[in-house]
């Protein structure tokens, strides 16, 4: 489904997407509390203060889901960077090693020209 390094990014994404939605969500019900309070609804002081504070509960959660999402996919982007600089070093290592393998045994260092450029 993803190719390799693109979920993390999709994570990044997501999570910037939940902040813009839940901010979308809490300023919808913000208005719905103050026309509540501007069409006199025989409740509408309640009917504020619940709008209120489920737009205030509604996106605390949902940035700091948004936060833990975020760094998941920074993880998962600086893994994979990890593993990709690792299979580089491998084949480097494997390079350095084929190189010297013709060299005398003992603890002799190859010559700086045997090695290859970095």
């Amino acid at each position: 489904m993803f190719k390799e390094g693109k979920i993390g990014k999709f994570l990044k994404n997501w999570a910037v997407a939940c902040v813009v939605f839940s901010i979308i969500i809490g300023v919808v019900l913000l208005l719905v509390g103050i026309i509540a309070l501007i069409a006199d609804v025989s409740d509408g002081g309640n009917t504020f203060g619940y709008c209120i504070v489920f737009a205030i509960g509604y996106f605390l959660i949902t940035f700091v889901q948004s936060i833990f999402l975020y760094a998941f996919g920074t993880l998962v982007d600086s893994s994979a960077t990890q593993q990709r600089l690792l299979e580089k070093q491998t084949y480097l290592l494997n390079q350095i090693a084929q190189s010297t393998s013709a060299a005398p045994a003992g603890d002799s260092q190859p010559a700086d020209d045997t090695l290859p450029p970095l």
